[in-house]
Formats: C-alpha cells, structure tokens, sequence
C-alpha cells in the first residue's frame, strides 16, 4: 500500500529532514535507537533513560523548544495537523 499525502506534505517532510539533519547534535543519534516504538517497561526505558540524561539530548531539546517559539506564528510544524 503506498500512501501519498500530496506534493505541499511531501515538501514539509523533506524541510523538516533537512532541518533535523542540519540542527541535531551530532551525538544525539548514537545514543539511542529513536525509531524503536515506545513501549510500557522492557529494555528500551533504561536506555531512553540514559540517551535524556545526556548533555546532547538538553541541547535538542532546548532547539526544538526555540524553533516551536518562533514557527508558532507561522507555517510552523502544524500545516500536517501536528501539535507544537
């Protein structure tokens, strides 16, 4: 099944790749496996648990907090219906 959302949908997700490519600290990917779904207990909440005590994870923490701050007026994150 291939699902398509349309062209302006296609656009925000490839701005927002190549922001997140751009902006996230470098460490921030090798700390945790941030694709895995969340899920009650297991093995995966002592190492989210660990990757949020990292000094890398404060620092995107901190930009997506300033880049919601400043697209809350405008296009924003919410043109797909997401909430800030």
């Amino acid at each position: 099944m291939e699902l398509d959302l349309g062209p302006e949908i296609a656009e925000f997700r490839a701005e927002l790749r190549d922001w997140i490519a751009a902006e996230a600290p470098a460490p921030l990917a090798g700390l945790a496996d941030w694709n895995m779904p969340v899920t009650a207990g297991g093995r995966r909440a002592a190492k989210l648990a660990e990757a949020e005590a990292h000094p890398a994870y404060a620092e995107w923490e901190a930009k997506l907090a300033e880049q919601r701050r400043r697209s809350s007026a405008g296009r924003a994150w919410t043109r797909c219906g997401a909430p800030c």
